[in-house]
């Protein structure tokens, strides 16, 4: 099974769910920081992004944590900080065109390393699931495409410099039924097309997937929060 298959199995029973909240976020300002290749749907009139609170949506540890600035669903603009080195970084928008930009499937981490999903829109292949990681402690951040955003079925788990992503089956039964795995300790060469080269993706077994490993904090799931930093 290879990556375009993936894709189809993320997007299968999805479009339509999609389809509905298409631009219903649409937050001037951000088209800089949109990934490559995806549209963003911004309108040119609205209100700037500035202009909306930023809710607490993930906490690594008791330094680190992640924000979306934007509508009461979180689509809009992403920050990672660290409190105690005083990093506050802008690393993706998410969400912009297809409504929530919460990441709502299994995410962990445990490293010093940082991996950031976002969601994106192209008007060819629907949602997109983009990894952003960062190897410098959070100061900058680089990315690639992971495939097709499937929600509650993706998988992102940062172990070390592992990072395994991959997508559970429709049948909860099923588990995991694709992974790979790839090293977040150093730029990962994409092609054209955004996805990592193959050498730097391999697909592994779906077994080797820490599947149980959590962050310091314990959450395992991304939230809204209705209070900024809360």
């Amino acid at each position: 099974m290879n990556m375009n298959r993936l894709i189809k199995n993320h997007l299968r029973g999805i479009r339509s769910g999609f389809a509905a909240v298409m631009c219903v976020a649409t937050l001037a300002g951000c088209s800089a920081l949109v990934p490559v290749g995806v549209s963003s749907n911004v309108a040119a009139r609205g209100p700037s992004i500035e202009s909306f609170p930023e809710h607490f949506v993930y906490r690594i540890d008791a330094h680190r944590y992640i924000t979306i600035q934007g509508t009461k669903d979180c689509a809009g603009r992403i920050y990672f900080y660290n409190t105690q080195t005083g990093i506050r970084t802008a690393v993706a928008t998410t969400g912009m065109a297809v409504g929530s930009g919460i990441f709502s499937g299994y995410y962990a981490a445990q490293s010093e390393y940082v991996a950031i999903p976002a969601i994106g829109y192209s008007e060819i292949s629907g949602p997109l699931l983009y990894v952003y990681y960062s190897y410098d402690g959070g100061k900058t951040f680089k990315r690639f495409l992971a495939g097709g955003y499937g929600g509650e079925r993706d998988v992102v788990i940062l172990d070390g410099k592992n990072l395994y992503f991959g997508a559970n089956s429709s049948d909860p039964s099923e588990g995991i039924y694709q992974a790979y795995l790839m090293d977040v300790s150093h730029d990962i060469a994409t092609g054209d097309d955004h996805f990592a080269i193959r050498s730097e993706r391999p697909e592994i077994e779906p077994s080797r997937v820490p599947v149980k490993l959590k962050s310091p904090s314990g959450e395992t799931r991304w939230t809204c929060s209705a209070s900024p930093r809360d």
